[in-house]
């Protein structure tokens, strides 16, 4: 906003939207802070949310990211859907995959840089898919990626703890399962590969 300024770029529009973002990161990274003293001291509290609001409330802490990176984000998930869980650990799940996902398809210099969204209930179950089109993860490292401390990444770039912590929120937090493969898809009439992270929450609301 400073250098919008300087040239005289700085519209009432643009002022709105850029301080609103910094708000919102603010006070996410505020909410954090509170909820790792409440899970130290174990005062963490399940409370029911609507999920496409949760996901919403990720994509516009990760909106600037999206746009100066070139991603096309493609989203499909019902509005119906309600969750009894722990929104912000949620959101900083998401956080972490998307991340991933974002470094590998600068790192491989994709032309068509995609991440799809989705959630639906299935089984009594609530599956959310996060999919990109990065060419995947090698077959010999897959299986490791939730482990702690393990990152295919340069040291600068990558501790290996994001999808650690995230494994630990879904399974030991949230009670629920996450997983991840490499898999095919078309996305119009164009066929992608890429690495799919799945996670499955428990339906019921108590």
């Amino acid at each position: 906003m400073l250098m919008q300024k300087k040239y005289d770029l700085l519209n009432d529009k643009i002022f709105e939207e850029t301080s609103t973002d910094i708000n919102n990161n603010a006070q996410y990274l505020s909410k954090t802070i509170d909820d790792f003293k409440n899970f130290i001291k174990g005062d963490r509290k399940r409370v029911i949310f609507n999920l496409k609001d949760n996901i919403d409330s990720f994509l516009s802490l990760v909106k600037s990211s999206i746009v100066n990176n070139n991603i096309k984000l493609v989203l499909d998930v019902a509005a119906d859907i309600n969750v009894f869980t722990y929104p912000n650990e949620l959101i900083q799940c998401f956080m972490n995959i998307f991340n991933n996902a974002k470094d590998a398809l600068i790192q491989n210099n994709e032309k068509d840089r995609l991440i799809l969204i989705s959630a639906f209930i299935e089984n009594e179950n609530i599956t959310i898919k996060i999919q990109d089109n990065a060419g995947g993860i090698n077959t010999d490292v897959i299986q490791k990626v939730f482990e702690p401390y393990f990152t295919t990444k340069h040291k600068s770039k990558g501790t290996g703890i994001g999808l650690h912590m995230t494994y630990n929120l879904v399974v030991n937090g949230m009670h629920g399962m996450i997983e991840v493969k490499n898999e095919k898809f078309i996305y119009n009439d164009k066929s992608y590969t890429g690495a799919l992270f799945l996670i499955n929450l428990p339906k019921n609301l108590t």
